[in-house]
Formats: structure tokens, sequence, C-alpha cells
């Protein structure tokens, strides 16, 4: 059969070729016949029919249309480049445009939406200049394996130094005090990077590029949920910004500036990410290594000799990842919201079930006899106790601060030929410890449990801790902060037991006993204390150096700039001699000079509240007015108060039957009473909280009517105006800086005076 010849003819096929013809169209230029036959990208279709030739003079040089090509990555990082290709299609387009024929609506139309796709490819290009470019750095390094895969111990250099921002192009935080080792500095510019600038040598590398180098070293599939989870261009906030390099190069991390939920959240999902990414790069490493000695040992190519000098990649137990967390609703929000997510939209998670019936919403049973309006009373109630407290103990959230849970992280493959990857995960909830990767616990419950019938601790499951999570330590400190001093002096101890360990796979460093100086430890906070610092130089001993974060308070973001209530607040510095002497200088000072002023025997100074931070000076100055046969005349709240007792001594306190109260620092952060009442307010201490300091001030002649008490009572005329008087030493500078401010305090501790007023 004969072929058809009066085919009609198909348009350009290929994205390339279309928008070819459509811009030949736009310029008025006649298409060329290899324009006309080509199709697709690269074939060209044979004539069907003979055709008279047509003689199609080429267009000009100048003529030719500029083909807007998109930038890639490398392509972009050369702007100047860029910005001279963008002017040359500009010039291009407009001369064009001066030849084109504007009688034709359609034409004009056409015109308007070119200019109108000018602009926006100009604007565009303009806002992506303005953007930092931050991935001209590479690491030169992989961090798993520069921390744990050296045969020799490096020298540590423990000389702290500050640091420098403006070195790493950041922008000055005067209120921000950052510490760190000079090795770290050291190994974060000098040997550890390597730049695509032809300046090399330059010893100022900007912050963010070293940070966005770090978050490259991260396994693929992380990051890219990572990304997924926070979308942009650069998905590190400020804060992970400044903490990346630090954390992912193991370096031991005091970050006391969580003060915010924001900020706390954000470095708790780079805490997570950081852990998440060490679990599976050392499983895999293993489990790899696993299929290697299997195939190895069948073939018959490697002995036993020759195997432990190749797989060194374990240590003595499999957890390597410890969080330390307050209570089970911590632990509920930081796997939900943290760690899971970093496993896939939908990760294969095992006995989700029972952890949402341990850890979730509390099961709470319904009183029918409990009325509606008792019901709004009390979350009206719960409302006033702050988000902060609600955060922690409200209704819904399981406030058990006696858990421990382990779990494990499975990579899928390594079976019956198959590639090992991280692609897919799945994870074991309440396994075992000794077959499990992280362990999330509370320092109590971890205690009990490595606590032995013989008064000794036996804890061989955490003698391979690698990372050392210590998130929310200012509530870890309300608890008690003893619990998280002897877990972590039980991390990285030879153990008692093999525990079937296979010694032969065991690295160097810990048969040698050297494990602690591997292991790096994140300790997360609002706010410093001595506490944590003490702990902090006590167990962070990595050989990678350590870093420290302290904000300076300005005086308008003291606490004391939130009291309104108009009244003097007097600070009376204690003379200690030392630290461990600061009970009895202090309790020595009240009962000598405090004491005699409000006791005396013609007129006792009522409605007064004793704010004694710590229970342990709670009970010196208890026994002290135990002593002085003063027990009519106080009551006391403390966090082991039985709630009769509580409600008792609040209702004689506000009605003036007993003169004071002795209320505890625990007592208010757990139970955040209202107390009602008060006129005269002493604080024994400075609150560890600064935001209670306000709180109390603010509360002072709350539910006293004075010109009530005038008409019943003449003598209380002269004590109606509110007093305040704050007792505290030099060793308390921490605590007193986030009350009245940073260079207040300064002044307060070491200047001549001992006595300083503050009115509102």
């Amino acid at each position: 059969m004969a072929k058809k010849t009066n085919q009609k003819k198909k348009g350009p096929k290929g994205k390339k070729a279309r928008a070819k013809a459509k811009l030949e169209r736009q310029w008025g230029e006649q298409p060329s016949q290899e324009a006309e036959l080509r199709k697709g990208k690269s074939r060209l279709l044979k004539e069907t029919t003979k055709q008279p030739e047509r003689t199609i003079s080429p267009p000009p040089q100048e003529e030719q249309p500029t083909r807007v090509r998109d930038f890639s990555d490398e392509e972009a990082e050369n702007d100047d480049d860029g910005r001279k290709a963008f002017s040359s299609l500009l010039d291009t387009i407009q001369r064009k445009t001066g030849v084109i024929d504007h009688d034709s609506d359609s034409e004009n139309e056409e015109n308007n939406s070119i200019q109108r796709d000018i602009t926006t490819m100009k604007d565009k290009m303009d806002s992506d200049s303005d953007k930092e470019d931050v991935d001209f750095l590479t690491l030169s390094f992989d961090p798993f394996t520069e921390r744990f895969g050296r045969a020799e111990l490096p020298e540590v250099s423990h000389e702290k130094v500050k640091f420098d921002m403006a070195r790493y192009c950041l922008p000055v935080d005067p209120d921000l005090e950052v510490q760190h080792t000079e090795k770290l500095d050291d190994d974060l510019i000098a040997g550890t990077i390597n730049s695509s600038m032809n300046d090399s040598s330059s010893d100022s590398v900007h912050w963010k590029s070293l940070a966005f180098a770090f978050q490259k070293t991260v396994r693929d599939s992380l990051r890219k949920r990572w990304e997924k989870l926070h979308p942009g261009r650069i998905t590190l906030d400020q804060h992970q910004t400044l903490l990346t390099p630090f954390m992912l190069s193991y370096s031991d991390v005091l970050w006391m500036t969580a003060d915010a939920k924001e900020e706390r959240d954000s470095t708790e999902a780079l805490a997570a990410l950081h852990a998440v990414n060490h679990v599976m790069t050392s499983r895999i490493r293993i489990l790899r290594h696993n299929k290697q000695i299997k195939e190895l040992e069948e073939d018959g190519r490697v002995t036993a000799d020759e195997k432990e000098d190749l797989f060194r990649d374990q240590g003595f137990s499999r957890p390597t990842v410890l969080i330390l967390l307050p209570t089970r609703g911590c632990c509920y929000s930081f796997l939900k919201k943290h760690l899971l997510p970093l496993l896939g939209d939908s990760p294969s998670v095992e006995k989700m079930d029972r952890f949402e019936a341990e850890y979730g919403k509390p099961e709470i049973e319904d009183d029918e006899e409990v009325d509606l309006a008792s019901k709004r009373r009390r979350q009206r109630i719960l409302a006033e106790k702050g988000s902060d407290w609600r955060e922690l103990f409200d209704d819904d959230i399981n406030s058990d601060d006696d858990f421990r849970l382990a779990l494990s992280i499975n990579p899928k493959g390594g079976k019956r030929g198959d590639s090992i990857s991280d692609t897919s995960t799945t994870v074991k909830l309440f396994t075992d410890f000794f077959r499990s990767d992280i362990i999330i616990a509370s320092p109590l419950g971890l205690k009990m449990t490595a606590a032995s019938e013989s008064g000794d601790f036996q804890a061989d499951y955490l003698s391979s801790i690698e990372i050392c999570l210590v998130s929310r330590a200012d509530v870890l400190m309300m608890q008690n902060w003893d619990h998280v001093n002897d877990v972590l002096s039980l991390l990285n101890e030879q153990p008692n037991e093999t525990n079937e360990t296979d010694f032969s796979r065991v690295r160097p460093y810990f048969l040698d006993g050297h494990s602690a100086k591997y292991r790096q430890i994140i300790m997360l906070a609002p706010f410093m204390d001595p506490f944590f610092a003490s702990s902090f130089k006590r167990h962070a001993t990595s050989w990678k150096g350590q870093v420290r974060f302290r904000r300076r308070v300005a005086a308008d973001a003291a606490s004391i700039s939130n009291v309104l209530l108009p009244t003097q607040q007097i600070f009376q510095r204690v003379s200690c001699s030392s630290a461990a002497n600061q009970t009895e200088d202090r309790l020595k000072y009240f009962v000598n000079v405090v004491l005699p002023q409000i006791n005396k025997p013609s007129n006792k100074q009522k409605h007064t509240l004793i704010y004694v931070p710590s229970y342990f000076d709670y009970i010196a100055l208890r026994n002290a007015l135990l002593k002085r046969e003063l027990e009519p005349y106080f009551v006391s709240v403390t966090e082991y108060s039985r709630t009769s007792e509580i409600t008792r001594g609040r209702a004689r306190f506000l009605q003036g039957r007993k003169p004071w109260m002795l209320y505890t620092g625990r007592a208010n952060f757990f139970l955040r009473h209202k107390i009602k009442g008060a006129r005269h307010i002493i604080f024994y201490g400075i609150p560890e909280h600064p935001e209670f300091y306000p709180e109390h001030v603010n509360l002072l002649n709350e539910g006293l009517e004075a010109s009530k008490m005038s008409e019943e009572d003449p003598s209380m005329v002269q004590s109606v105006s509110a007093s305040c008087l704050v007792l505290f030493t030099k060793f308390e500078a921490h605590a007193l800086e986030r009350v009245v401010g940073s260079a207040n305090c300064s002044k307060m501790v070491k200047g001549e005076k001992t006595t300083f007023l503050f009115s509102t």
C-alpha cells in the first residue's frame, strides 16, 4: 500500500524544542527547516515527499535568541558571572522588543507578559544574591571516624579561650558568653576544613558555612527527613547554627541559655538528630562488618587474629546513647516530637500501644459527683499556675519521675544478600538494656535500677555510653541533683561481667580504660547554676574539648523589672568565708539580726512570708525556731506536707492566726501555690528560677484589706506598707544575676557596701 504524501506536519516535540520555537515566533523570525523537521531532542525525521527547497537566510548572529539557563548550585557560587549573563539577556530582549510591530493587541499582551517575566526573574536573582552562600565548605573528615577511629589518645589542652564571633562572621551578641578549650578552636579551623575559596590559608571562616558543612555529614536519609521537618534552604535556626559544629564534632556542650520553649525545642531537636545519626552510623557499620566476617569465614580467607585487627567497632555493651529527662511526660514529648519523626513519616514501632498507655495522658477517673462549676474552677486555678508548670504537671501530662525506657533501632537489610540501608528502620521499645541502642530514663529511675541488694551500684549496660544528653537540667535540679551526679559517675566504668561481649570487636580504648575521654556530654538548661558547672567540670572529659554557653542578663531583662507593686526591696549581703559555710553563716545572721526585728515581745510582725529556696536551709531554720520555742508562731508549707496540712496552714496564715509562714522553693516549684495574706516577705536565699521573685513580691497584700484591718486594729496602720528583704552571699552570683542583672550583680557581690536598695 502506498503511503500518503499529504500528511499533516507535526509540531516540534520535546520541551526545549517547543520553547525554542516559541521564542522564534515571538521575535518574528522564520523557523528554520531543521526546527520544522526536529522531533524530540536529537532525532531528525526523514522527508516522506519531495518538496521544493526553500532558501532561508540565516538570521544575523546578534539576532540569535539567548536561551535562559537555570543556575545549578555550583554555578550559583559565581554570582558575578550570573549577573553578566542576565544583563546580556536583558539587553538582547530589549533590542528585539524595539523592532517588533505593536499593531496587534495580542502582540501587546505577549510583550507585557514577557516584561513581567523579565521583572520577576530580575527580582529573583536580586533576592538570591542577597542570600549568604553557606555551602562552600566541606569537611575533610567524617566526625564519627575521627572521633572513634583513633588508635592513640591525643593530647588534650584544657586551657579556655573566649569565642571570637567576629572571626566566624557571626553578629556580635554582647550578652552571650562562649568559652571553649583552645584545642577545639584549632580543630574547627586549622585542621578539619577544606575551603573551595582560593585563599584557603585564611583563618576567618563563616560560621553558617561551617554549620552547614557539619550538617552535610549527617546520613542522607536523616538529613532529608530533617529538611522535610524544617523546610527552607538552610534548615538550621540561629541556635542550631551556633551549636551544630560543636555538637556534631562530639565536643562536650554546656548550653545554659534555653530560657524559652522555642529555644529548648530547637536544641533538643538538634541533639536528637545527633543521637540518631550516631546510632544509625554505628549500627550499620557493625551489621556490615558482621556480613563481611561471615562471608570471609565461609570462604576461609580470614583467621581469628586477622579478624581482631580488622573489625574493632563497638564497646563492652550495645547501648551508646543515654538521655536523662525529669518525667515520663518529657520522655513522651521527646520521643514523639523529636526522635521518631527522624525515622520516617510512619516508622515501624513495636509496643507503641504500651508506650502510649504508660507514658501518654494519664487516665483520670471522672467523678460523677463533681459538678461542672468545680471543674471550671480547677481549670481556672491550673491556668493561673503558668504555662511552664502546666507543661510539666498538668492533668493530661504524666509527671511520674521514676521511669526507664530502652529502645533499639534496627536498619533493615543484611539478610539473604540484601544491602544494609537506613532508609527503612524498625524501632523496638521496652527492650532489654543490653539489647538496646538508646536509654531514656530519669536519674531516679536509673539509679534505682542500678542499685543492688548489697547497696552497690551495678550498671554494666552503661559501660559503653558515647553520648549522654542531660535535658531540662533545671527540673532535674529541683528533683535532686545528687541523682544526676550518681548516674554520671556510673558511666563508662569497667563491667563486672562479660555479658556476652565479643572482645575481638571491642575498641582498644575501652580495654585501656579510656572510654570516658571518648564520651560526649550535652547539658541543656535555661540558666547557669553552680550545680551544673560543677558536674560539667567533673564529668566532661572528652578529648575533643569543651564549650560553655552563658547569657548575661541586661538590666531591662532582669526579673526585678517585672515587679509592679510599689515597694522598697532591700538586698543584704551576708558575709561568708566559704561556700561550704553558707548555711551556717546565713542562719547565724538571720537569728542574730532579722529574727529580733520580726519577733518583738510587744508586737510581732504578722503576715510575714519566709521563702527558703533550699530544703536543707529550711530544716536548719525550722530547728532554730523550734529551739527558741517559737513553734506557735509559724506554719510550714513544704513539698512533703500533706494536702490537709497545706490547706490548714494557708488559712491560718491568711487569717493572721499564725504570724509567719516558712515556704520552701521546691514546694513552690511543684505546687505553685498562690500564697495570700503576705504583707512582708523575706527571701532567705535567692530563688533558683528568676520568675519566682516578682511573682511573690507582686502577691504582697493579696487577700488583705488595709482599711478593714485599720478599723479593727489601729496598731496595724503603720505596718500596712509592704516590705521585701533578700539575703544573699557572694557565692549566689548566678542566681542574683538573673534577678537584678549582670551589671548590678557585679557591684553587689564585689563592692564594699553590703546593703542595696531597689524601689518600684
